[in-house]
């Protein structure tokens, strides 16, 4: 859903009432509305703590459901999905290009087998946030 922000503030700015960070409630002719993040992405505005990578798996995988929905919508109805395992590995796979080529250029001299990599990759993905 997408806020007007601006507008909201401009008509009833003087009921905002900030109830924690990233929280704030307006009351509009007598209904409170709670606005996240000031009308930005949650997961963005209201995270706390989670590694970059991390959102870009989450962002990757919402951007494969999206184009999913849209090009075969008729195969959907209007209710909640898990993600398709085919479009879950898709993304993990694009992931997963980068983190090698990036694991391969800081170990250059290691010889690379398909379990030694994978060993390395999941400890890369738990302790370094840093994969650019």
């Amino acid at each position: 859903m997408k806020s007007d922000v601006a507008w909201l503030n401009k008509n009833y700015g003087q009921t905002k009432d900030q109830i924690k960070p990233q929280v704030d409630m307006y009351n509009i002719d007598g209904n409170d509305i709670i606005l996240l993040a000031e009308g930005r992405l949650v997961n963005l505005g209201c995270a706390m703590g989670h590694p970059s990578f991390v959102m870009s798996t989450s962002f990757t995988n919402q951007v494969l459901a999206q184009i999913e929905l849209w090009t075969n919508r008729d195969k959907y109805d209007n209710k909640v999905y898990m993600l398709p395992k085919h479009l879950d590995e898709m993304g993990a796979r694009l992931h997963l290009e980068k983190l090698v080529s990036n694991w391969i250029r800081w170990i250059p001299n290691r010889r690379i087998t398909s379990e030694s990599k994978l060993k390395v990759l999941i400890n890369l993905i738990i302790t370094d946030t840093n994969f650019s």
